[in-house]
């Protein structure tokens, strides 16, 4: 009887065990689910790998990394490495002149805000310099812009204009095909309608040069810089774009449908009148560029960053703003219609006389807008937060507005008939409310 108990009790033990050892292995298991963290992704645009210096060279290093959590990452998220010279600087681009003789393993370790990490690498060379040249890129340059007769006799010859100095020379108009500018110093020429098909501009410093209206086939863009370069008038249709670095660059009116820019860095940028009509710019930064009267039709614009961006005139019709950050963005007169723009950041945008008849702003943030005039009428504005928000004069009839927030905002003479106001927080604390239509109080 004694050993029936006992063989009872082991079994009761074995079952509470094990009992116990699921739950926490459930417990681990959800934790994980719910609160995984990815790690953050980085790529070097800049210095490609196995490129040459020479000793003394400014050698700019760039970087265009994001997180899935954080996005973009930027500063002390970043640090830049040497397995020689140790840690020589911190941010998503920096320059340094002074790196050590020698072949060099650059890692740039990628943090996000929880502590996720991980690393990219590229190898690069720094070779002895000599005292009074100009060097880049493994090239001495002279110092003084080619001569127009020896421009001309290697245009007709071999094409080769490696590592030749033509600051501010005038390309412009010329059958360019084939040639090669590896390491060119090319600082403000200018290659306006030039046909560039299959030229090579590996490690051209192309800074400030004019290539508006060139052509260009077959050219890999992932090869130079293309910060500050104005590309206006240009076909850029065939190219992948996605990850590049074209802040500061001028594609005013540029052929850009149905191109991948996923990820892109167009912060500061200017795409006045740019076609981009259905193209992937998922991700992308564009943060205080001009996009005034640019065709976005259809383009998808899902999380993309467009802080200070200017969208006066742009046509939006269809595109995907979901989850966008349209903080302080101007958008009068920009076509949103069949827009979504649920739950987007919208604070201190400017959208004064608008048409949002056909826009999705469920759930969006629009406090400190502008919407001056801008009609609403019939649309779903409900929990939409409209607090200290500009809305003078602004046709909300129909609109259903339940669950918002107007704390603060003006509502100087604007148009409440027939609106779903059940639930509408702090009216009572809005500016202007006894000049308000269709409002009983």
């Amino acid at each position: 009887m004694e050993n029936l108990e006992t063989s009872k009790n082991l079994k009761l033990f074995i079952f509470f065990f094990l009992s116990i050892c699921m739950l926490v292995l459930l417990t681990s298991c959800i934790d994980s689910a719910f609160n995984s963290n990815s790690p953050p992704v980085g790529i070097i645009n800049k210095p490609v790998i196995n490129s040459e210096f020479f000793e003394g060279d400014p050698i700019a290093f760039h970087a265009f990394c994001t997180d899935e959590e954080d996005g973009f990452l930027f500063d002390n998220s970043l640090v830049w490495t040497s397995d020689i010279d140790g840690e020589i600087g911190t941010g998503d681009a920096i320059t340094r002149s002074d790196l050590s003789v020698g072949w060099h393993q650059i890692r740039l370790a990628l943090t996000d805000s929880k502590g996720a990490r991980s690393t990219v690498n590229v190898f690069i060379e720094v070779k002895p310099g000599k005292s009074g040249k100009k060097y880049m890129a493994g090239c001495e340059i002279s110092p003084d812009p080619i001569d127009i007769n020896n421009l001309n006799l290697i245009l007709k010859t071999s094409r080769n204009l490696s590592c030749k100095n033509l600051s501010h020379v005038d390309l412009s108009g010329r059958d360019l095909t084939g040639t090669s500018f590896r390491g060119a110093y090319m600082k403000n020429a200018d290659l306006s309608y030039a046909d560039l098909s299959n030229v090579d501009l590996t490690n051209a410093d192309v800074q400030g040069a004019n290539f508006s209206y060139a052509r260009f086939d077959n050219v890999n863009f992932t090869t130079f810089d293309l910060r500050s370069i104005n590309l206006t008038g240009t076909d850029l249709r065939k190219f992948d774009l996605g990850n590049l670095d074209l802040s500061h660059s001028i594609l005013q009116k540029c052929k850009l449908q149905n191109v991948n820019l996923s990820r892109a860095n167009l912060t500061n940028s200017d795409l006045k009148g740019a076609n981009m009509a259905s193209a992937n710019l998922s991700e992308v930064n564009l943060d205080g560029a001009d996009l005034s009267g640019a065709n976005l039709i259809k383009a998808d614009l899902n999380g993309a960053v467009l802080r200070n961006a200017k969208l006066r005139n742009a046509n939006l019709e269809g595109a995907d703003l979901l989850y966008d950050d349209l903080r302080d963005a101007d958008l009068r007169s920009a076509n949103l219609k069949n827009v979504d723009l649920n739950n987007t950041n919208l604070s201190g945008a400017n959208l004064s006389g608008t048409n949002l008849t056909m826009t999705v702003l469920y759930g969006a943030n629009l406090s400190n807008s502008k919407l001056t005039k801008a009609n609403l009428r019939q649309v779903d504005l409900r929990d939409v937060n409209f607090s200290n928000a500009d809305l003078r004069e602004v046709n909300f009839f129909g609109a259903d507005l339940r669950g918002s927030n107007v704390d603060g905002a003006d509502l100087y003479k604007a148009n409440l008939n027939n609106a779903l106001l059940e639930r509408i927080e702090n009216i009572e604390l809005a500016k202007n409310i006894n000049t308000v239509r269709g409002l009983a109080y």
